[in-house]
């Protein structure tokens, strides 16, 4: 049987609680409700209506939230506990080992994906069935680059800092690899706000912190993530 990997890391470097990690939480869903409100008013005033607010309200709030992801993260690490950004898993990693392993969860990333849609599928659950566009990724959107930038970029970056070198770090240091991985990955599918993608978005997520725990560095996730959200907006468009 094959051995989880884990963080193996000394309290001193992953100093924050579970109560640290809950207030981070809070102080960003907070962020994100802010975001919305205020993107809200600001399209309002200059002058968009109707449809035309969905996808530049989208893309504001989610930059907002991606921004308070990475400073809740920092502020706990840096400022409250002064450790250095290689506590939240900014650290170097083997590149040679570490790209087969990234290409080994992307692809049990998509198989998973598509195992879904076939089930849900075959079952006629219409309402877990994902968007074939999401709102990101519209190729005909007057805010396409700012959209890919966020899909690519900003959202693999804030995330995986947030979700796994925050957040799965802080539990699995204490309570084991599974614990871990599970509520770290439940946080990220339900901060993506949508009940069809919860499931697959899940199990991305686990394997995404199994990964992390793999190479002890942030950075094949972030690759991982930026990667996979590239080929979904290849695929689209």
């Amino acid at each position: 049987m094959m051995r989880l990997p884990t963080l193996e890391a000394p309290a001193h470097d992953i100093p924050w609680r579970v109560k640290d990690m809950v207030m981070a939480t809070a102080l960003v869903a907070v962020v994100s409700i802010l975001g919305v409100i205020i993107a809200s008013a600001i399209l309002f005033f200059m002058g968009y209506q109707g449809d035309e607010i969905e996808e530049p309200l989208i893309l504001g709030g989610t930059m907002m939230t991606e921004v308070a992801m990475i400073g809740a993260a920092a502020w706990f690490c840096l400022a409250k506990y002064h450790r250095p950004w290689r506590a939240l898993g900014l650290r170097s990693f083997r590149a040679h080992g570490s790209w087969i392993w990234v290409w080994v969860v992307l692809g049990a990333g998509f198989a998973s994906n598509a195992i879904y849609g076939v089930i849900v599928t075959q079952l006629g659950w219409k309402f877990l069935e994902p968007s074939p566009v999401p709102p990101f990724f519209r190729e005909d959107g007057s805010l396409m680059a700012g959209s890919a930038f966020l899909a690519i970029v900003a959202a693999p970056l804030a995330e995986e800092i947030f979700f796994r070198g925050f957040i799965f770090a802080g539990i699995s240091s204490r309570y084991g690899f599974w614990w871990g991985a599970s509520l770290s990955a439940l946080l990220f599918a339900l901060g993506h706000f949508e009940i069809a993608v919860l499931i697959p978005v899940f199990v991305f997520g686990v394997l995404l912190a199994w990964l992390y725990a793999r190479t002890r560095s942030i950075w094949p996730t972030i690759i991982t993530h930026g990667i996979y959200n590239s080929i979904v907006l290849l695929l689209i468009i």
